[in-house]
């Protein structure tokens, strides 16, 4: 008998851990005789365990998840505890026999919990279907997730991560295979600082994604709340990484709210005063997004964050400064007094000290579209007048990048029409052959764009002339721009308005004709657009002396 209790217990599969099992169950725990009630929980969990066990397909390939090697150990250990407990004294003193049955039981519901987890998973249980290679490994990725101690739990992340930056599928795979309740109950558990710095780089990458911007939006304020707590107290990596899935889901309305609520912007704002310049441009991101929504707007200026958004911009890193200037230019959208405000607090200075600083004007199209927004008011569009940016926008117009030159031609509208006269708006002749280029832009802002600029700049008489003489054809393009079916949702005000201020000149009248403007006039009069029907009926019957009708039913 004494060899028998003093002997080791090897497990080396399957049914010699059920074997083990049932030992314990029918013949050695029902011998002790102390702490009776902590033995009661382990045989529940021992009988578990078996139950899973009896589920597992012993031809899997994946069985090397199960953990035999560990199930062994904590089974081993389990019955040379029974042995000693059998006995009519305790061998190790009560205090000390406690903590070894809480281990013994604590090791015994981690077992059961994993073997549960990976037979609901479907890669042990019996005559479940073979899936994909691909998904095979996903699977058995996200189960190694939850199973095990921390130490294999965080060399799995390190798996996933390689994963998600491997190839885009991987990531639409990884979150069809439920990969972002894993990483919440992660969070959940009070990781590591390390494990939790990896799941948030996965959650970050996730979010670069339409699809995993749905999965991620869906699990609501649990994962708002932890990627604010990473931005209250994480490291400056997770601050990092937390802000961009933040940037993600801030483009929703709901989200941007209950951010609001929580304190997120006074957390945001306080890394930009206090945070390295990464972590800065990361939260001014976020902030910008935030403020694109008017029932949030309040609580900037409830933070003082308008001194905080104007530090940025005066020292902060050259991307946190184009963010900030987003950032301002959504809170100023339809505010006329926030804009006052803004200007007298010495705005304008610190734009143009950015826009001379930049290092490329792919850099000033925040810049641009925040002037169109101050310049929507009067006064302010005079003070912007005066310190020189119109001819800064002029020079964006022959920029690379289609964005800046669209930026730039909507704020020259907004600006032509603050000058005080109709003569000064001359200045912009200069700028007349790019916008005519811009008219037969690739995207249709940038077009609409142009159509703006030259009906607000062609009210002057030189620039009218400038625009029709121009070898590029700018009344030509008008024309082709008054065309509905083209199917483009370009607001067609613009170039009807920069036909009606040529009609009055007889050569400009025929080349409109010539060019098949009756036709769009007579469809656009009859979709009620602004000025069109006035100026059809100002060309038509010219058009009908000439003999030139037959060419309006062109399109």
């Amino acid at each position: 008998m004494k060899e028998e209790v003093e002997m080791e217990v090897e497990v080396t599969g399957i049914e010699e851990a059920k074997r083990v099992v049932g030992r314990l169950l029918e013949k050695e725990i029902p011998k002790t005789l102390h702490l009776r009630s902590k033995w009661s929980l382990i045989a529940t969990q021992l009988a578990l365990l078996r139950s899973n066990l009896d589920s597992v397909d012993p031809l899997s390939p994946n069985l090397n998840l199960l953990g035999l090697p560990s199930i062994a150990a904590t089974l081993s250990h389990t019955l040379t505890l029974s042995h000693s407990f059998q006995s009519p004294s305790l061998p190790h003193g009560k205090l000390l026999s406690q903590s070894l049955l809480h281990s013994a039981l604590s090791s015994l519901r981690l077992h059961v919990s994993d073997s549960l987890l990976l037979l609901d998973s479907g890669l042990l249980s019996p005559n479940s279907p073979s899936p994909s290679p691909d998904r095979d490994a996903v699977l058995t990725l996200i189960a190694r997730l939850q199973i095990g101690i921390p130490p294999s739990r965080s060399f799995a992340m390190d798996s996933l991560l390689r994963l998600l930056h491997d190839q885009p599928k991987n990531v639409l795979l990884v979150i069809s295979q439920g990969i972002i309740p894993v990483l919440l109950t992660l969070l959940d558990n009070s990781p590591s600082d390390d494990m939790k710095d990896k799941i948030l780089a996965a959650i970050s990458r996730i979010s670069a994604f339409d699809s995993g911007k749905h999965a991620l939006d869906a699990e609501g304020l649990p994962l708002l709340n932890h990627l604010l707590r990473a931005v209250e107290a994480g490291s400056g990596f997770a601050q990092i990484e937390a802000c961009a899935a933040l940037q993600a889901l801030t483009l929703s309305r709901e989200n941007s709210r209950a951010i609001a609520a929580r304190g997120g912007i006074s957390s945001l704002l306080e890394i930009c005063a206090t945070g390295m310049s990464s972590i800065q441009a990361s939260a001014t991101r976020v902030l910008s997004n935030l403020a694109a929504f008017p029932e949030v707007k309040a609580k900037f200026v409830d933070e003082s964050g308008i001194s905080v958004l104007f530090a940025v911009l005066s020292c902060g890193t050259a991307a946190a400064r184009e963010d900030t200037i987003r950032c301002l230019c959504n809170l100023v959208r339809d505010d006329d007094i926030l804009k006052l405000e803004l200007v007298q607090g010495r705005v304008i200075p610190r734009l143009k000290n950015y826009w001379e600083s930049v290092p490329s004007d792919a850099s000033l199209q925040a810049a641009a579209e925040f002037l169109s927004e101050l310049a929507s008011c009067q006064p302010i569009g005079e003070a912007i007048l005066a310190d020189g940016f119109f001819e800064k926008l002029m020079s964006l117009l022959s920029s690379e990048v289609s964005g800046v030159r669209t930026a730039a031609a909507v704020a020259i509208h907004k600006l032509s029409r603050c000058m005080k006269s109709t003569e000064e708006t001359g200045i912009g002749g200069g700028c007349i052959p790019a916008l005519i280029g811009m008219l037969d832009g690739k995207s249709m802002a940038e077009r609409e764009a142009a159509a703006m600029a030259l009906s607000s700049l062609v009210v002057n008489k030189g620039n009218r002339r400038a625009f029709c003489r121009d070898s590029r054809g700018g009344v030509a393009r008008t024309v082709r721009l008054l065309d509905p079916s083209r199917g483009e949702k370009l607001d067609r005000r613009y170039p009807v308005s920069v036909l009606a201020s040529l009609v009055n000149n007889k050569k400009w009248r025929r080349l409109m004709v010539t060019e098949g403007a009756c036709a769009y006039l007579e469809k656009l009069g009859r979709m009620d657009v602004e000025g069109a029907r006035k100026l059809y009926e100002t060309i038509l019957p010219r058009g009908k002396v000439w003999g030139i009708l037959p060419h309006q039913g062109q399109s």
